[in-house]
């Protein structure tokens, strides 16, 4: 395999598991998913612009997406999927496409380095109801400006806990990871350094 290559896209939903029972089953879950990541890619905003639009492509973009018996998955199937998926399974292998993609793009570089940084969720909050804003932390590529995992910040706790959840997941070996002055402590570098990254 040549080092510039890069996996489709489509294939990180192979890896993730479909809870639907075999029987009646009609679509694979990656066509359903690829269907839903297009039509957002087209615009289309709501499940039932996604499923029309599915509707509408023509018999060469029907078989290329594997539809079965050429019919597009319908409002119902692409709703029932997406209730029930694994999105845990589902961010995993999203990481693992970044992370591959980003070595490849990125080339070989002795260090690489990683901003770890957090942000408020813009329109997240509810006044009325009372909650706040969602906290998110990022993990960003600086090269590439590539975004390789996210976490959230759960309200009962801060992000100094949760980065520790953050690096668990990453892949810090070859890479120099900065940090904003609140994740300034021992723990925190013990753990970059742990994973073979620099601080």
């Amino acid at each position: 395999m040549p080092e510039t290559y890069i996996r489709p896209f489509g294939d990180i939903f192979l890896g993730v598991p479909d809870h639907r029972r075999r029987k009646g089953r009609r679509h694979a879950l990656p066509t359903v998913l690829i269907v839903v990541v297009l039509g957002l890619i087209n615009q289309q905003n709501s499940l039932r612009q996604i499923a029309r639009w599915a509707s509408s492509l023509d018999r060469s973009m029907r078989r290329r997406l594997r539809f079965r018996h050429g019919k597009a998955p319908s409002y119902s199937t692409i709703r029932r999927v997406l209730l029930g998926l694994d999105v845990d399974a589902l961010g995993v292998q999203l990481q693992q496409w970044v992370e591959e993609t980003v070595m490849v793009l990125a080339g070989s570089r002795i260090l690489q380095g990683l901003a770890i940084d957090g942000k408020t969720v813009r329109g997240s909050a509810d006044e009325e109801e009372g909650t706040p804003a969602l906290q998110v932390l990022h993990a960003m590529v600086h090269e590439l400006g590539a975004i390789v995992r996210s976490q959230s910040v759960p309200i009962s706790t801060n992000e100094t806990k949760t980065i520790h959840r953050l690096l668990e997941n990453l892949v810090l070996k070859g890479r120099v990871v900065t940090l904003d002055a609140a994740f300034t402590h021992r723990d925190v570098a013990e753990a970059v350094l742990e994973k073979g990254g620099t601080t």
